[in-house]
């Protein structure tokens, strides 16, 4: 049996854009924040005995979890974007060096998330400093000094970067810390006037809702970070596609990440 022949007028191309990534992580996001505040109905205004298997799994506030594995998920995809970024072909006037880093920085953030080290940082400075208040949650301590580090590190490579992806990673950045640092210092504030009060955070509508806007935060800004890595790749003259082919093509197939002029 002869093998048949590769006819690239019978490969389906399809292209991933900047703008269907984002329609993509838009529809996700709301799906995630429905099924959140479904949760939020069924923990607070549902007395059904098996509520708190279904709350557990959508709970934006719960750990590992599908929300969780979504964050995890598309953190660990900017990263790997940025960390490709230097590999390919295409023109980078900013230079490597600050992809490099914000990648490295976001897959070991992605492995933060998944397995909770800030959380476990946080009692560990909680119960040698016995803070109280906004800063109840102590791992913000360390890792807000981090960020401040790291920014300003890229500084200068951020600065190189033309003014449409410079513009959209800080307000994308602005928009994720906003949600991980600064909602968390409110929501930790929250945390401990309950504790004063006897009362369960998981039981708090109060603290629920901090940690809606905190998580949405989280994971709008991220989406938005991602996105913009996408379109600066874009810009720079690459792009993704996939080609599904019905045979195997009898010469070299061009790498997923083609080249592309505007």
């Amino acid at each position: 049996m002869t093998n048949p022949v590769y006819d690239p007028t019978r490969t389906v191309r399809f292209a991933i854009t900047p703008t269907l990534i984002m329609s993509l992580l838009s529809i996700a996001l709301a799906a995630i924040l429905a099924a959140h505040c479904f949760a939020l109905y069924l923990h607070h205004g549902s007395n059904w005995e098996k509520a708190d298997i279904i709350v557990d799994w959508l709970h934006m506030g719960r750990e590992r979890n599908l929300p969780t594995l979504y964050s995890v998920f598309i953190i660990a995809c900017a990263g790997g974007m940025c960390l490709l970024m230097p590999r390919l072909n295409v023109n980078l006037p900013e230079g490597s060096a600050g992809w490099n880093l914000i990648g490295y920085i976001l897959l070991a953030l992605s492995l933060d998330e998944l397995v909770s080290i800030h959380e476990r940082i946080g009692w560990r400075l909680q119960e040698s400093l016995n803070l109280t208040g906004p800063l109840y949650f102590a791992w913000v301590i360390p890792y807000a000094a981090f960020a401040l580090i790291v920014a300003v590190i890229l500084l200068p490579w951020l600065l190189r970067l033309d003014f449409r992806t410079k513009a959209f990673m800080i307000v994308a950045g602005g928009i994720y810390l906003t949600g991980a640092i600064g909602m968390e210092l409110i929501g930790a504030s929250i945390h401990y006037e309950n504790l004063l009060q006897n009362i369960q955070t998981d039981d708090s509508l109060k603290a629920d809702v901090m940690v809606t806007i905190e998580e949405t935060l989280e994971i709008a800004g991220m989406s938005l970070f991602l996105a913009t890595v996408l379109t600066a790749l874009s810009h720079r003259g690459g792009r993704v596609v996939f080609n599904f082919a019905e045979a195997e093509p009898t010469v070299q197939p061009q790498s997923i990440w083609t080249p592309h002029r505007y």
